[in-house]
């Protein structure tokens, strides 16, 4: 999967520099000298719906920096109850199975370093 495949708008809102992938992890490890032992895409179950609504409600790019900030409030909120539940167990889920499962992508990714 492309590195910046999940990179949208959001991303530029909260000022990030880049997505990364392993293969970015295992380049910089090596550069830094470390010892990559471990990465790990997380956020595999919740990744389309996660890219769905970046898409769906997605501001105007004539936004004004108060209208993206309003944007931001009303779509960086805890979700209904219910809903909130049902992505609990969906990432309850997927941290079992990562004990076994190599997830291919995911909307975050986890890296570690020896020295």
């Amino acid at each position: 999967m492309e590195d910046n495949f999940f990179w949208t708008y959001n991303d530029e809102l909260a000022h990030h520099q880049r997505r990364y992938s392993k293969k970015d992890f295992r380049a910089l490890g090596r550069q830094a000298h470390l010892e990559l032992l471990q990465t790990a895409y997380f956020m595999f179950f919740l990744s389309p719906a996660l890219l769905f609504s970046r898409i769906l409600f997605r501001p105007p790019a004539s936004a004004t920096p108060e209208q993206l900030q309003n944007h931001l409030a009303r779509t960086h909120r805890i979700p209904a109850r219910p809903i909130n539940q049902l992505m609990t167990r969906l990432l309850s889920i997927e941290a079992v199975m990562a004990n076994f499962v190599n997830f291919p992508w995911g909307a975050s990714i986890l890296a570690v370093f020896k020295r």
